[in-house]
């Protein structure tokens, strides 16, 4: 029941932006009649290929055209975004625009009237709007080319104080949020292990988010964190991706990849002589949520007995 509230709320939102970028955009146009009951149809049609997609990923037989249409429903979400984004800004200009005329006549200079010309408002309105439409796509382009690049490596140094000289220099990898799905597929997942494993860290900590689809369906995707290799270990937490599908099967599946689940546990590792614990928690964000298999994120929980 929580899972069909949320998809027809998820649905009302899609439609209604799409419904506010067809009423600035293309009511507002100079196009014809025709053009603009086609863009009208582009505009309202556009949100099904999501909302298709996430139906087709609950055991649709044929996965691949579920991430045909996960690929273009998401490609026009993200456009989309950022294009109410533009257009809010935008309305909210021309919005304080007026009400800074309307000050001005009835307030300010002596009873004045101000010059308005509406011929120059539309022009200046529907040349912003194909400036918006451009730089909203110049936008999801750039944001397509940061998601499918090669991860940023950040090298962060973390001081402690009295720290044996054992553990000086111990490193850790961490790594997260692939939302291995739709779009993200097995070859970006071999990438970023090779990448992780290039580091020849100490420890490896994957933090959560893995996927956003069923274990049958993407089983084959996250097979390369099989070859995730650390000679402390390889860790993994929940984030909350995790619980909108299949948790038990998803903790299971990455438990076979050899993979250490932390959840509200610790393991403590031994370096010549030195021991560090490494703790690991739920997503906090999730206390009390109705997604079955959740547990309460609990650190005192985590660290007990270490």
């Amino acid at each position: 029941m929580h899972a069909i509230i949320l998809f027809l709320i998820s649905s009302v939102v899609l439609f209604g932006i799409h419904f506010y970028a067809g009423r600035r955009l293309v009511a507002n146009s100079s196009l014809s009649e025709k053009w603009k009951h086609f863009w009208w149809r582009v505009l309202m049609w556009s949100p099904l290929f999501l909302l298709i997609s996430n139906l087709l990923r609950f055991g649709f037989p044929v996965p691949v055209i579920g991430d045909l249409f996960g690929w273009i429903g998401y490609i026009l979400f993200g456009y989309m975004s950022v294009l109410l984004a533009l257009l809010l800004l935008r309305d909210a200009v021309l919005g304080l625009n007026r009400l800074w005329r309307y000050t001005r006549t009835k307030i300010g200079n002596s009873g004045r009237q101000e010059i308005y010309d509406p011929r120059r408002r539309e022009f200046l309105i529907r040349a912003s709007s194909l400036g918006l439409v451009g730089l909203a796509t110049a936008a999801t382009g750039y944001g397509i080319y940061e998601a499918r690049r090669r991860a940023i490596l950040e090298k962060i140094t973390v001081p402690v104080r009295d720290l044996p000289k054992e553990l000086d220099g111990f490193t850790i990898a961490q790594f997260t949020d692939l939302h291995v799905g739709p779009t993200i597929k097995r070859r970006f997942v071999q990438s970023v292990v090779d990448q992780v494993n290039e580091l020849r860290a100490d420890v490896i900590v994957f933090t959560g988010d893995l996927v956003d689809g069923t274990v049958g369906s993407l089983r084959k995707d996250v097979a390369p964190l099989a070859e995730l290799s650390a000679p402390q270990g390889v860790f993994f937490v929940t984030g909350n991706h995790e619980y909108y599908w299949d948790t038990a099967g998803w903790l299971a599946e990455v438990k076979r990849h050899g993979l250490i689940v932390l959840e509200n546990e610790h393991r403590v590792i031994e370096r010549d002589g030195s021991t560090l614990v490494i703790a690991g928690v739920p997503d906090i964000s999730l206390n009390g949520s109705r997604y079955p298999g959740i547990g309460t994120s609990d650190p005192a929980k985590a660290v007990a007995g270490a």
